[in-house]
């Protein structure tokens, strides 16, 4: 399966206003060198940031929209399509349409977007979004993600329904920026971090600054709920009451933000649970032998079929395809 980030495909020539950006960065073939590019925009000229925030401010409104649902759908089926000849003109109308698009469905949220009311944000299984906030603040939704959030005068607040995110919070003293992860809160006045939610399990991951987290949320005066304090280069992680603090390279437990994925030695089992997290059909594990085999590698979430190719080939797993799952046998000797 390939993963996504949009519904659209354009030119590859560098975007240069605020709606520009906002349809590139949830373009199917948006890159590395694209967020690099998008972040030297943002850093050029101040009015650029406010731009943008304004944008997608109109894209989180547009999120909302439920009554104009199929002709929505059906403008943004027009725009993804394929130019049918490869000239620059051709191509920077579709792109100019594409940008139209995105006003008109913005104009269509505006209709029926709740101010008072939290704006809600999710991904499919291998798609990946970046929001920005009205604050300044960015989001990297990761696959299969689903978050809330609420951006006032007075409170920076998002909760993770599930899955896993990223945040470049924009330090404010004066409005602290929380994250609600099930009945327990991340507390940061600006800085980096990741929070992943499986199950019953938290994993909060420190790339900058400092991270303050309240495991369980008290609800009594009496008893002042537990805080954990975490520095770059911690990874809390969080399971039925249990805490666990230890160090963690950051740039491989965050290698998902450039479509990678890293494993060291982990089993065949846990590397097809980490795996299901970006497929569209999920892989089965049929043979009990297979469980315990050690995966080490890096790879590209976007190209599972190599993925599968390397375990077949390396490993002796069988893929085979069902109406809703693949099963993973050991290949017959």
């Amino acid at each position: 399966m390939k993963a996504s980030t949009s519904l659209f495909r354009f030119p590859t020539r560098r975007p240069n206003t605020a709606t520009e950006w906002a349809v590139r960065l949830r373009s199917t073939d948006v890159t590395d060198q694209d967020r690099a590019q998008f972040e030297s925009w943002l850093a050029a000229d101040a009015r650029n940031r406010e731009s943008f925030k304004r944008s997608e401010s109109l894209w989180a409104m547009a999120a909302n929209a439920r009554v104009q649902h199929d002709m929505v759908s059906e403008l943004l089926a027009e725009a993804s399509g394929e130019a049918a000849a490869p000239h620059l003109r051709q191509a920077a109308w579709r792109y100019a349409r594409a940008a139209a698009v995105v006003a008109l469905v913005a104009a269509i949220g505006l209709q029926f977007y709740d101010p008072s009311g939290d704006s809600k944000v999710a991904t499919k299984a291998g798609e990946q979004r970046t929001l920005m906030l009205e604050d300044g603040s960015t989001i990297q939704l990761n696959t299969d993600t689903r978050v809330s959030y609420h951006v006032d005068a007075r409170s920076r607040r998002v909760a993770l329904k599930r899955g896993e995110a990223f945040f470049d919070v924009a330090k404010d003293p004066s409005r602290p920026f929380v994250v609600e992860v099930g009945r327990s809160e991340v507390r940061v006045v600006g800085t980096q971090f990741s929070v992943r939610q499986v199950g019953d399990r938290v994993e909060v991951v420190v790339k900058e600054g400092r991270v303050e987290v309240t495991p369980e949320v008290s609800v009594s005066a009496n008893h002042p709920a537990q805080r954990v304090e975490l520095t770059p280069g911690d990874r809390m992680e969080l399971e039925h009451q249990t805490i666990k603090v230890a160090a963690v390279d950051v740039n491989r437990a965050m290698a998902w933000r450039s479509g990678e994925i890293e494993f060291r030695g982990e089993t065949l089992e846990d590397v097809i649970a980490e795996l299901n997290r970006y497929a569209a059909t999920p892989m089965v594990i049929e043979d009990d032998s297979l469980r315990g085999l050690r995966v080490s590698g890096l790879f590209k979430v976007a190209d599972l079929q190599s993925i599968r190719f390397m375990l077949h080939e390396s490993l002796g797993v069988e893929f085979t395809p069902h109406a809703n799952e693949i099963s993973l046998t050991a290949t017959a000797r």
